[in-house]
């Protein structure tokens, strides 16, 4: 019992203070449940042979999968392309229709969870090195297209809709066939260097077709070569390098009365960004990228929060009485209690208690047609075939679930796995109830468990939760605000993971209503928090879109809202799901109360100003 209380505290530590996250609590598991089976054991053989069975049960679906992905899994190409079209048609419905509900689903998405995709695609040699990096590049140009449009004024004129409007469409459509986009004929004309333009001595020539490639091109080399043999006249090359001249002729013509009147017209820097976006899809050179923080592998409060170790006391607590009472009535069929515990564990009660009903109503339903199956279906099975499409049916349903929105995933792989334990009891079909009876009872039992812990030892409201999220994008927004202004438009990768903390922030302020009545916020508090929502995504928009020289003291009025975010420490969730390492919360639920603000904070976020001086008023009193 010593041995798996340090190992499950020790590994659920590491998961909550690292980015192991939910592995840890995996880890955990697999380490305590093989502690409860080892004593069981008569021999000493006995344990061993078992142990060696059970490396190569968990090995064996692991050289499954990775064969099957390798033989008929989705190329990763394929993925970002389709991502690609997807971006740019949700930019082109946001700007006919006006509704940009899908515009907003996909840049909450951030990029990060593309970028292994990317990294594969280069690591794995499935494209030349040359067209890799042109992946990269309109992953990161197609977001930022999303951004520009999101940020385009309500009262943008219509014909200059229509035409940023058509360029998109055509771009759409030229990926869909494999072909690079045609160069954006529209005024981009923007007084600083514009987003993701690199100089050059000469306009990029066309480029070859290639299906192979997301946006299909040649090689970046051969461009620059055929660039350095082209004879071009100094004042005519330095004309053609400029984007204003090269957009605005496009589009007006050779008439300078018109080109004055369509570069005066794009005085937008959103309309502006989109059409430099566009240009780089079509196979304008990228600038420098300006990389996002990378987040470390260990919480900056590890060793001082205590927060990570009463979440893994109180999963490890939960753990040990499950088993301890499975034990002590000698049911093991309800072992599923214990397993509950430690993959229902995470580090806010409101999506501790989520997860809970998640696992509660997918273990129901997958009961529920397993139950079906032993009564109508398995006695009629007399050969394997029979009984492998009786489960791949039963999974098919679980699967559909599992791949839909994040919120509702984690029931369908509960009704998968309720549903095969239930029907596969052995090596073969069986009509009997009992196992199902044990499974269901097993996590009707850990739910109960965890939650009597988890609302009654350190509860951790989701608040705190929600205001981690915001300090840190607020952080990552005063980093933004410190970059040059010729960087801001290039810092992409920092815009897309401030959108993606806001989207988590509203995922989270979701989960309220799970959370019992004594844990949430006042009506007052929970509209703030919403509002701190919109604010920070229009923050994140204007910061990223403005030319002004120095924005230094609007970073350091972000870096004092951070802190007022923060606040005490206290539970936050695990670190590996970006959630933030550390954690504010309601000055009302702390168990210690809050210290009294220090009067030189007070004298900083007094009066704003600058040119977000109404968001930050709105965010500090959202701080509270």
């Amino acid at each position: 019992m010593l041995a798996i209380v340090i190992s499950s505290c020790l590994l659920l530590y590491l998961g909550a203070a690292t980015q192991l996250g939910e592995q840890g609590n995996v880890m955990a598991l697999i380490i305590a449940f093989v502690l409860t089976l080892i004593v069981k054991a008569p021999f000493g053989d006995a344990a061993t042979f078992a142990l060696r069975e059970a490396w190569a049960m968990a090995a064996l679906p692991m050289l499954l999968m990775i064969g099957f992905n390798l033989l008929l899994g989705f190329s990763p190409v394929g993925l970002l392309r389709d991502k690609l079209r997807a971006r740019l048609a949700a930019a082109a419905e946001a700007l006919e229709t006006g509704d940009r509900a899908e515009l907003r689903e996909l840049l909450r998405e951030g990029n990060a969870p593309f970028e292994p995709q990317a990294l594969s695609a280069r690591l794995l040699r499935l494209v030349p090195r040359a067209d890799a990096r042109q992946i990269a590049a309109d992953l990161r140009a197609g977001y930022a297209l999303m951004l520009a449009v999101s940020a385009l004024p309500d009262d943008l004129d219509p014909a200059r809709r229509a035409a940023l409007t058509d360029q998109i469409r055509a771009a759409h459509e030229a990926l869909g066939q494999g072909e690079a986009p045609a160069p954006a004929p529209a005024p981009a004309p923007a007084p600083v260097p514009a987003m993701a333009m690199a100089p050059a001595t000469a306009p990029a020539p066309p480029r070859s077709p290639s299906r192979t490639r997301l946006i299909a091109q040649s090689s970046l080399e051969d461009d620059a070569a055929c660039a350095d043999e082209a004879e071009v006249d100094p004042a005519e090359g330095a004309a053609l390098n400029d984007p204003a001249e090269r957009a605005v002729s496009g589009a007006a013509g050779d008439d300078p009365a018109e080109q004055a009147a369509w570069a005066a017209a794009c005085d937008d820097p959103a309309e502006r960004a989109a059409w430099d976006t566009l240009n780089v899809l079509a196979g304008a050179p990228e600038a420098e990228v300006v990389p996002a923080p990378k987040t470390p592998f260990v919480a900056p409060d590890a060793l001082s929060n205590p927060a990570y170790i009463r979440l893994a006391f109180k999963t490890t607590a939960a753990a040990v009485i499950c088993f301890l009472i499975y034990t002590a009535i000698d049911w093991q069929g309800i072992h599923t209690a214990m397993v509950t515990c430690y993959v229902a564990a995470l580090g806010t009660t409101g999506e501790t208690l989520h997860k809970l009903t998640l696992r509660i109503i997918g273990c129901l339903i997958g009961a529920a047609i397993g139950v079906a199956a032993i009564f109508w279906v398995i006695p009629h099975i007399d050969g394997i075939g029979a009984l492998m499409a009786l489960v791949f049916f039963g999974c098919l349903v679980g699967a559909w679930v599992s791949t839909g929105p994040e919120r509702l995933s984690y029931a369908g792989v509960q009704v998968a796995l309720a549903f095969l334990l239930t029907v596969l009891q052995g090596f073969g079909p069986s009509v009997s109830l009992d196992t199902a009876q044990g499974r269901i009872v097993g996590i009707l039992l850990g739910n109960l468990v965890v939650y009597l812990i988890f609302t009654r030892l350190w509860p951790a409201p989701i608040v705190g939760e929600a205001r981690a999220l915001f300090a840190r994008a607020l952080s990552g927004l005063a980093g933004m605000a410190r970059l040059a202004p010729a960087r801001r438009p290039n810092a992409v990768s920092s815009a897309a993971a401030i959108e993606s903390l806001v989207g988590k922030s509203e995922e989270v302020l979701r989960l309220l209503p799970f959370e019992p009545r004594a844990f949430r916020p006042t009506p007052e508090s929970e509209a703030a928090l919403h509002g701190a929502v919109a604010e920070i995504e229009a923050l994140n928009r204007a910061i990223w879109l403005s030319r002004d020289a120095d924005l230094t003291q609007t970073a350091e009025q972000l870096d004092r809202l951070a802190e007022r975010f923060y606040g005490p420490a206290e539970e936050p969730g695990l670190a590996a799901s970006a959630s933030g390492s550390n954690s504010g919360s309601d000055c009302g639920l702390n168990p210690n109360p809050c210290p009294a603000s220090s009067p030189t904070l007070h004298a900083g976020l007094a009066t704003f100003v600058g040119p977000f001086s109404r968001q930050l008023k709105q965010l500090q009193r959202a701080a509270g």
